[in-house]
């Protein structure tokens, strides 16, 4: 597998970018990931089709990036068009690991029933995608193995008479575009085996609710590790006088990922080959990663994500302080982990101007970057766009921060 991910041309050499949708289980556990492509210009729909975003997804997949890369051992949803369907050789054989999703768009006949058998019989999983009234795919519905139920195109109303129906083709259902919690709530009440969309990033804000005690010690070590003029004494101090922290920092130094030719023993000697921000950067990590005790683990791994992913967008835009990027990626998922509004989270913390001006309102270039990551994120690769910087600089950036993410949350996790 390379040691990076180099991205596409489109058929008219425009670069592109490919992502990842994570899709949850009941416990809000990933359990497999819908493959993303998409152009890096903003008429991306106008230039490319359908079949050669398949095609790119999976050329990517299975020899740019690796499967493994893309998904680990996860499944993978991939969108399949009638030329792929009527084409069965164009697929890699990989049945235990892919999910082929059948696009709303095909409308099936007797010969595309047909391929679909076969692809089921093969082994390989079947998803009917976005699943409404009247849906185009129903005569595939013996074959499917999970239908995917697009929330918005259904009054909440209609929603159980729809379950209760799809319920007898013996299929998984999976609830797609969730933005919310209460949506997460009411769809795994009626049924649904697995749910897709951007509700975990979502705070559950309730009124009254204070940060409990253990949060706000960790949000005063990340308050003084994140205050601009902080020494290397202080942060020696800091991370001295919290035992699991100090633990956690020596555990985390020695990691193979650092790759370190001898062992860290003591405090000290870490902080004085790390520096100051490398130093903030790791006790940041694992104070976060404190406070996601009673949160889906997924959370914690879409922290480390911004925060490197920010970080090296910064570092290839040769920004002075790149090191607050990762800070600010961090802490702008802050709101989701403490379920408090991100704008009391930032009083608490004295960060620069244009650091909280960037995390708050999306202003300057920290905005601008924190905006492609949390697109990146969401799928929107179409919103996408960083002056100065092309979708190889993004997608890199991008799949660095994934592979560091699937190192280190075993060893920041709580």
């Amino acid at each position: 597998m390379p040691a990076t991910a180099q991205p596409l041309r489109d058929a008219q050499s425009n670069q592109a970018l490919i992502g990842r949708q994570p899709i949850f289980d009941a416990h809000k556990q990933v359990v497999a990931y819908e493959l993303l492509f998409r152009s890096s210009q903003k008429n991306a729909a106008t230039v490319l089709d359908e079949d050669q975003a398949t095609g790119d997804v999976l050329v990517n997949a299975f020899v740019e990036i690796g499967l493994e890369g893309l998904v680990g051992n996860k499944l993978a949803f991939i969108n399949l068009t009638r030329r792929f369907i009527e084409n069965e050789e164009l697929i890699p054989d990989a049945p235990g690991q892919l999910v082929l999703e059948i696009l709303e768009t095909i409308v099936p006949d007797a010969a595309l029933i047909q391929r679909v058998a076969s692809l089921a019989e093969r082994g390989f999983t079947i998803a009917l995608d976005d699943w409404e009234e009247g849906s185009n795919l129903a005569p595939l519905l013996p074959m499917a193995d999970i239908v995917k139920v697009e929330l918005p195109a259904i009054a909440p109303e209609d929603l159980p008479r729809h379950v209760a129906e799809l319920k007898k083709h013996n299929v998984r259902l999976l609830a797609e575009k969730l933005e919310t919690s209460e949506e997460f709530e009411q769809c795994s009440r009626l049924g649904f085996d697995y749910f897709q969309g951007y509700f975990l990033s979502r705070p559950e804000i309730v009124a009254g609710k204070k940060i409990q005690p253990s949060q706000f010690a960790a949000l005063k070590i990340l308050s003084a590790a994140s205050h601009p003029n902080v020494t290397l004494k202080e942060l020696e101090e800091i991370v001295s006088s919290d035992p699991a922290l100090s633990y956690k920092f020596l555990r985390f130094i020695n990691s193979i990922h650092l790759g370190l030719r001898y062992k860290v023993s003591s405090i000290k000697q870490a902080i004085s080959m790390l520096g100051i921000n490398g130093v903030r950067r790791i006790v940041s990590l694992l104070t976060v990663a404190g406070m996601c005790q009673d949160k889906p683990t997924e959370l914690m791994r879409m922290a480390l994500i911004r925060g490197q992913m920010a970080m090296a967008l910064a570092e290839k835009l040769k920004h002075e302080e790149a090191a607050a990027f990762f800070t600010a990626g961090l802490i702008s998922l802050m709101d989701a982990i403490l379920d408090t509004p991100l704008s009391e989270v930032l009083k608490k913390l004295p960060l620069e101007r244009w650091v909280i001006d960037g995390i708050e309102n999306g202003t300057g270039i920290l905005g601008t970057v924190l905006a492609s990551v949390k697109a990146y994120e969401e799928g929107k690769l179409d919103q996408i766009g960083i002056p100065g910087l092309d979708a190889s600089d993004i997608n890199d950036a991008y799949w660095a921060a994934v592979r560091t993410a699937d190192e280190l949350d075993s060893i920041a996790a709580p």
